[in-house]
């Protein structure tokens, strides 16, 4: 039985979002601080490599985003090899591609449907985080320091490798990263776990230098809005890319998505029986 590869960071499409997220931000005359933009470029260096089998030369690689009833047939119809890029977990419909390629990736992204907001990204009014690109169909972005993702986004690979996935990748990979470049995660469990993350970090008379006192629960909203005057999206959208904590908040968010990544590989492997 093939081993499932699990692709977190496409590097080409991170390369993509990448260089769309920064064009956009240039062409507003307010790129991100170097800090961000380095962040950005090498996040394909988080994890140890994990060689899996990648596709040869003569693969003929097809993509049906969802159930179709004719996909099977389409693919055939071009000698498909491999089908990726799968978000359709119906058992008779993952087997029908089966029937036609050997290997099958399943999809998994950074706004899958949740039962409710729980697990939403947010702006620092609570409005829920939705991508530019994405405002036509109003999917809302997630974020993994939240439990009820992790739970949703496990569930739906699970599915995947009962089905005989041979991949499991994660469009949009950057999660509640990207919502911080949108202006967010200002979630509950993000806003929780960067007071975690304060009180954990090493310097603690850098935080002091930047007028931060870390208590049992520091309060990141309460901090922009008495130290920076700052009170409603539009504001903190406009000016945190200036804020001189703001290295802090995406050093804290990169980190809860790396390390979301090193559990979901955990999970996969645990849930193949590695």
């Amino acid at each position: 039985m093939t081993t499932p590869i699990f692709l977190p960071l496409g590097f080409a499409r991170l390369l993509a979002t990448t260089s769309v997220f920064l064009a956009a931000l240039l062409l507003c005359g307010k790129a991100l601080p170097q800090h961000a933009q380095r962040t950005l470029l090498d996040s394909v260096h988080v994890h140890p490599a994990y060689h899996g089998q990648v596709p040869k030369k003569s693969d003929v690689i097809f993509s049906s985003r969802f159930k179709r009833d004719n996909a099977a047939a389409v693919a055939k119809a071009f000698g498909a090899t491999r089908i990726e890029w799968v978000y359709s977990t119906d058992p008779s419909f993952f087997q029908s591609l089966r029937s036609v390629a050997p290997w099958i990736g399943g999809t998994v992204n950074s706004s899958m449907p949740l039962p409710q907001d729980g697990g939403v990204a947010k702006d620092l009014d609570g409005n829920p985080i939705v991508a530019p690109w994405m405002k036509f169909w109003g999917a809302k972005w997630t974020t993994t320091t939240d439990s009820r993702t992790r739970s949703v986004i496990e569930g739906v690979a699970r599915q995947y490798l009962d089905h005989g996935a041979s991949s499991i990748q994660v469009d949009d990979p950057l999660m509640q990263y990207a919502a911080g470049i949108l202006g967010g995660d200002f979630s509950e469990s993000s806003l929780n776990g960067f007071s975690k993350f304060l009180s954990a970090y090493p310097n603690q008379n850098e935080l002091k230098r930047l007028g931060i006192a870390v208590g049992e629960h520091f309060d990141y909203k309460k901090f922009l809005s008495e130290k920076y005057g700052i009170n409603n999206s539009v504001d903190y959208k406009n000016r945190y890319r200036s804020l001189p904590t703001t290295y802090l908040w995406f050093a804290y968010l990169k980190g809860s998505v790396v390390s979301y990544f090193a559990s979901f590989r955990s999970f996969l492997n645990t849930a193949h029986g590695k």
